[in-house]
């Protein structure tokens, strides 16, 4: 077996489209030692894969996304953990929960503004975490976009007409809740955060790493954020951010050597 791991992957629990079995079985052929299920606000499908890890002999360390604000910019925080904390982080993750579910409803009402019905009903009752891929899906599906980057593009990103800000969990509280319960905090896909200059005040806040590999970084970009985070002595983290098989984008097309994973582990609770 490959000493390697791919420490962001999502499933259909959140925007991605594989079940956690079928990620485990992915991995497996992909010779992975190790994988993280990190679905966006939500424990169900790392849950699953966690504790079906031993039937498919690969390691699987409890993860989520929580989706944070900081300075009115989007940043996307990793957590792990050593154990399934689920049932702890409900309380906690209900209250995200419902402001996706919030969210979803006003989007689609903007959707209706433009004369396209949105099954918002049925997505909220089969999603565990709605956000946008879940309209730019449906969008495909209606053939109204050929791709999510034009559903994107015409209706959801941000300043276009179907586009509702999230609701806003500070990075601070997700980095405490995160610690709470024994986890450590991963500032997910750093490179790709609009406004540079906002990546030192972030670590100011002392989170314990950074996602160094990830399908979208360049090379240049690997080398900052690695270098950064020795600087800063923050754990080197990284995934290929899975969420459907794509040309650039496969379960373990970012493949972390295995002793950043060990480091990792050193720091849980």
């Amino acid at each position: 077996m490959n000493n390697y791991a791919d420490l962001h992957i999502h499933s259909c629990f959140s925007d991605g489209v594989l079940t956690p079995e079928e990620i485990l079985t992915d991995s497996k052929k992909k010779n992975l030692r190790a994988i993280a299920v990190t679905d966006h606000d939500t424990f169900e499908g790392s849950s699953r894969a966690f504790k079906l890890s031993a039937s498919y002999g690969i390691e699987v360390l409890m993860g989520i996304e929580l989706s944070c604000s900081f300075e009115d910019q989007d940043i996307h925080l990793l957590g792990y953990f050593k154990e399934d904390v689920s049932h702890i982080f409900k309380p906690f993750l209900y209250k995200l929960k419902q402001g996706r579910i919030e969210r979803a409803y006003k989007i689609s009402d903007r959707f209706k503004n433009h004369g396209i019905a949105m099954p918002v009903e049925e997505m909220v009752i089969n999603s565990e975490s709605i956000g946008r891929p879940h309209f730019a899906k449906e969008l495909i599906k209606k053939g109204i976009v050929g791709t999510f980057e034009e559903a994107f593009e015409k209706y959801l990103s941000r300043g276009k007409s179907c586009y509702v800000e999230k609701t806003k969990l500070p990075v601070l509280d997700a980095i405490s809740e995160i610690r709470k319960y024994g986890g450590v905090s991963i500032i997910a896909h750093p490179a790709l955060i609009r406004n540079k200059l906002i990546l030192n005040e972030l670590i100011s806040l002392n989170p314990d790493g950074l996602e160094v590999y990830h399908s979208k970084h360049t090379q240049e970009d690997k080398i900052y954020l690695y270098n950064l985070a020795k600087d800063h002595g923050l754990l080197v983290s990284g995934g290929s951010d899975f969420h459907e098989e794509t040309k650039y984008t496969t379960i373990g097309s970012v493949k972390l050597p295995y002793y950043y994973l060990e480091n990792i582990k050193e720091k849980l609770y």
